[in-house]
């Protein structure tokens, strides 16, 4: 239903292992569908804070701007450093290498 926030949240409070292993093949589907739907209904003139992106798609800032990057999207600073996503790029596309496997934040104790 496009409720990126949602889905990721109900992963982090209500997945058993097995059911983790399972929706790892999908989570960087949904990610990268995450982003899209973040750059096209973004306002323009406000960039979006990846630090508090990364929360959403519980994964690490560092791994979200890989993502973005694989992704066609770019990134940038602001004068203090965090790093943001410009939305309403053009540049948008899924990667043609297909998707990277990233950490899930939140339930680190399925992670080896």
């Amino acid at each position: 239903m496009g409720n990126y926030v949602r889905f990721f949240s109900t992963i982090s409070a209500e997945a058993s292992y097995l059911q983790y292993c399972i929706l790892e093949l999908y989570m960087s589907k949904v990610r990268a569908l995450s982003l899209s739907y973040i750059n096209n209904a973004g306002y323009k003139l406000h960039p979006y804070p990846l630090v508090h992106l990364s929360k959403l798609l519980k994964m690490k800032e560092s791994d979200l701007e890989v993502l973005c990057n694989a992704c066609g999207l770019e990134t940038c600073a602001d004068e203090m450093e965090n790093k943001l996503l410009p939305t309403k790029q053009t540049t948008f596309c899924c990667p043609k290498e297909g998707f990277q496997s990233y950490n899930f934040m939140g339930l680190e104790q399925f992670e080896r």
